[in-house]
């Protein structure tokens, strides 16, 4: 009987949807950081640009 895990059919089926959610996951916390720390330079800016839209009316 084999037992290496290596050679048994279908025994790293879920490993590449693991991977993927892991990237996706990083990808994530990447992206709601930078908006969080982004988040008030920003805010200021489009601020900016809708108070010189208003002020043109």
């Amino acid at each position: 009987m084999d037992h290496n895990p290596e050679r048994q059919p279908g025994a790293h089926d879920g490993q590449g949807l693991v991977e993927y959610s892991l990237i996706l996951i990083t990808v994530a916390l990447v992206v709601i950081g930078a908006m969080i720390a982004l988040g008030p330079m920003l805010q200021a800016a489009y601020q900016t640009g809708i108070d010189a839209l208003n002020y043109t009316q």
